[in-house]
């Protein structure tokens, strides 16, 4: 959707008063009417939640009524029940799949790992719990040892692939992102659960009894039944959470009818809030941290080459043999007075180099991790060539003070040859 605004970086400051209006209603228009679209979607998977909540309510009438009818319930029941909710997974991973959902974040961009784990680490830790103790019950089967080993193993790869990939990121301090060059790596992760747990249902399928016969249809129905309950009640718990977008974009909204926001952070945070952060909006304030240094050294450059500018013009034209003794003596007074100035000037660079050094190896670990996580190399050569552009221009600058500098002392020493001559 594009937004009523004619340029994201222009100054706010620059347009009147109706402009600025127009543009913050026409911001909050685009926010409402996603906040509308994404809460009609919600209300079609409304329906899907009424569904889902009506097959439960089925699946445990069906059960307790099956359940009534018996005093004892049947090994078999129990080895169905693991396989149909292995294969109840993989028909979800498929449905994942081929239903083509959004990604978020977009490509070329990333969301700092806290956001994203943000409401999914509750459904990682239930179904790692789910799987453990379908783990724990396979090993009490009589399925062969061989089988329930590999199968336990297929189920967990997906589970474990996910927290070594959380724990990778976590440590490594990097965010999740969508780097379109990895886009043939996708298919692998997504066929990784389906290829997992369709092995492990073949694995075990082939050792249930079959043809089904009158004794084995309630122990299979139980079974599927028990399978079906646990899936639905995942499946419920997922669909009955709230969406964090429209919380978000609400939040927004409301920042923008008071105006507690300026126009460009409300640009930047819809932007980030659809699509995720760019590799500019992850990396800015450090860039600006580190910037600011770098102009507050230029700026005490520009100061010093002025001192020292002004150093060598009074010994050229006040430094004279014919001066009075308190001319002189008011000269060296001034010379004195200008560097202890630039001495105080020269502090004030090395606090600031102290400050700023420390902050460029993390800033550029930094960098290269979140380059990598967007692939966003245009970016990333930017940043690199402006911090290179202003770190070679103090460099030149310090060797034009030292260069002044030295011609300040040749000059003093020629003076006072010349005077004592």
């Amino acid at each position: 959707m594009n937004l009523p605004i004619r340029n994201y970086d222009q100054d706010e400051d620059g347009l009147t008063s109706s402009e600025q209006i127009s543009i913050y209603a026409g911001l909050v228009r685009v926010i409402e009417e996603d906040v509308k679209f994404i809460q009609a979607r919600n209300s079609r998977e409304g329906w899907t939640l009424v569904g889902v909540l009506g097959l439960l309510v089925a699946s445990f009438a069906g059960l307790f009524r099956q359940l009534s009818e018996i005093t004892e319930l049947p090994l078999e029941a129990g080895k169905f029940g693991a396989v149909s909710l292995m294969f109840l997974y993989l028909l979800w991973a498929t449905f994942n799949m081929l239903s083509g959902q959004e990604a978020f974040p977009k490509p070329g961009r990333v969301i700092p790992l806290k956001e994203f784990l943000r409401g999914r680490v509750f459904f990682f830790v239930l179904r790692g719990l789910i799987l453990m103790l379908l783990s724990w019950f396979l090993k009490s089967t009589d399925f062969s040892s061989a089988s329930i080993t590999a199968c336990i193993i297929l189920i967990l790869i997906p589970y474990a692939y996910g927290i070594l990939s959380v724990i990778a990121m976590h440590y490594t301090k990097r965010p999740f992102g969508n780097n379109p060059n990895f886009a043939k790596a996708k298919p692998f992760i997504n066929y990784l659960p389906i290829l997992c747990y369709g092995s492990a249902v073949s694995l075990l399928a082939s050792q249930l009894l079959f043809p089904v016969g009158p004794g084995l249809t309630r122990a299979y129905i139980i079974g599927f039944l028990m399978s079906a309950i646990v899936v639905l009640l995942e499946l419920f718990l997922a669909l009955a959470g709230e969406s964090a977008n429209v919380s978000a974009l609400i939040d927004l909204r409301d920042d923008l009818i008071i105006r507690d926001i300026s126009l460009n952070e409300a640009i930047v945070r819809y932007r980030i809030i659809r699509e995720g952060k760019s590799l500019w909006d992850e990396m800015q304030p450090d860039y600006e941290e580190i910037m600011q240094e770098l102009r507050h050294q230029d700026a005490i450059y520009d100061e010093q080459t002025a001192i020292v500018n002004k150093q060598v013009e009074l010994v050229t034209t006040k430094f004279l043999p014919e001066k009075s003794e308190q001319e002189t003596k008011q000269l060296e007074t001034d010379l004195s007075a200008l560097t202890k100035s630039f001495g105080v000037h020269n502090q004030e660079v090395v606090s600031s180099v102290g400050r700023v050094t420390p902050k460029i190896e993390p800033f550029f670990t930094k960098l290269r991790k979140v380059t990598d996580a967007t692939g966003d190399t245009v970016a990333d050569t930017f940043i690199r060539s402006t911090l290179d552009t202003a770190f070679n221009r103090l460099r030149e600058r310090e060797t034009q003070i030292n260069q002044l500098n030295q011609k300040l002392v040749e000059l003093l020493q020629r003076k006072v040859t010349g005077g004592n001559h």
